[in-house]
């Protein structure tokens, strides 16, 4: 199978231009005849054209792009347009090129016979488990531009969520990277010039200046197996979280980290509420809704929790009760849930409970900088009474032998 791009007349004469994979250019016809489309010109997509469009390839479909697609189809299905004329339309007001094939085709499968949902679900990397199962809901409920409104606000959310924590991990990085460059630089610049001074004091030299000396002698003289050393040690590490032991070990490290284990907490909180709310008052059933979520959370041992409450709850356990037993999430959802499974509103009170953690997240990533000092000071101090103690102990003492 190849890429075609082609430029199309439509039946009313306006001029259709896209992007669609088959055999060769007399299938490409046959697609463009089968949606009514008078091809007037097409060509061989060559992947290799530019290095750019590799590069957007190979990092995905990023979320604003997906956000932008499920608001405009969403706006265009409420305006009464069939949902096949509505995919074409979006088609052509997509920029990203690869977001332009899939839809190009989900068009083709749905034209194929696939449901919208089926023809979503044989692209998971682009539509996610919840993605399609809400489509599902909307088809089936016949309410499918309000499922796909629903759809990108909770995108747009989880998006505005994970940027604001990206932005407040910005200056533990820079300390961080910062204090990594001033040792370097002491290594490199200064112990050099004091390893004279520092040899007259003997074999009494304090411990931080010998691991220092180490350091500097180190960088001067194997400056390239150091890089190697730090590169290959970066890249192990990556590798490492990316195997399952790995990121269940991380997942268990990050939930117990000062201030960012609690916030961590609060974002799957506020992910698993939000995400239920949404599922069950589109219609998804409660054990798929716990399904889904469980796998949403991106935490293991929250995600082994809800699946062990989807199957108390399949036995006929409350699902208050099921919360309240994991032992895991706060006394308030169990104690919300339960309100809602009494008065037949749990989607509401689970709804109501997102908006309550999205503050606190909100305003724990507000707070994260002031919240940081004390960790942050304490290692900037660890930094520098280090290399004081390095370079001024081993002076000091020279001094007093002086004397």
């Amino acid at each position: 199978m190849a890429q075609f791009q082609y430029k199309a007349r439509d039946a009313e004469g306006n001029i259709k231009q896209g992007t669609t994979e088959a055999r060769d250019k007399n299938s490409v016809i046959t697609q463009l005849r089968d949606r009514q489309l008078l091809p007037l010109e097409i060509t061989e997509a060559h992947k290799g054209l530019t290095i750019f469009a590799s590069l957007k390839d190979l990092m995905g479909i990023p979320m604003k792009e997906k956000v932008i697609f499920t608001r405009q189809l969403a706006a265009i299905v409420n305006a009464g347009i069939p949902l096949l004329q509505a995919l074409q339309l979006v088609e052509e007001q997509t920029s990203h090129q690869k977001l332009r094939e899939i839809i190009s085709k989900v068009l083709a499968d749905i034209e194929g016979g696939k449901t919208f949902s089926e023809a979503l679900a044989l692209h998971p990397e682009v539509f996610s488990n919840l993605f399609v199962n809400i489509v599902k809901a909307g088809e089936v409920s016949g309410t499918l531009d309000t499922s796909l409104t629903r759809l990108a606000d909770q995108m747009e959310r989880d998006n505005e969520i994970r940027g604001k924590i990206k932005g407040a991990m910005i200056l533990p990085g820079l300390v961080m990277v910062a204090m990594v460059g001033v040792i370097i630089l002491m290594s490199v610049v200064v112990i050099p010039e004091l390893s004279d001074l520092f040899a007259e004091a003997g074999e009494n030299l304090p411990i931080p200046t010998q691991i220092m000396l180490w350091l500097s002698d180190f960088l001067i003289n194997l400056w390239w197996l150091a890089i190697m050393i730090a590169g290959g040690s970066i890249f192990a590490f990556f590798k490492f979280i990316k195997t399952p032991t790995g990121k269940n070990m991380m997942d268990v490290v990050t939930l117990k980290l000062p201030v960012f284990g609690n916030m961590s907490k609060l974002v799957i909180y506020t992910r698993m509420t939000r995400v239920m709310a949404m599922l069950m008052s589109s219609g998804v059933p409660l054990l798929k809704s716990l399904e889904i979520v469980a796998d949403l959370v991106g935490n293991h041992i929250y995600t082994d929790s809800i699946k062990g409450i989807a199957k108390q709850v399949e036995k006929g356990v409350p699902l208050a009760t099921g919360f309240k037993e994991s032992g895991l999430f706060p006394e308030m959802i169990p104690s919300m849930v339960g309100i809602g499974e009494q008065t037949g509103a749990v989607d509401d009170m689970l709804f109501k409970l997102g908006q309550f953690y999205d503050t606190e997240v909100e305003n724990i990533t507000k707070n994260l900088t002031t919240l940081l000092e004390p960790l942050l000071m304490a290692v900037m101090g660890a930094g520098v009474g280090f290399i004081v103690m390095a370079i001024l102990m081993p002076i000091y003492n020279l001094v007093n032998v002086i004397e």
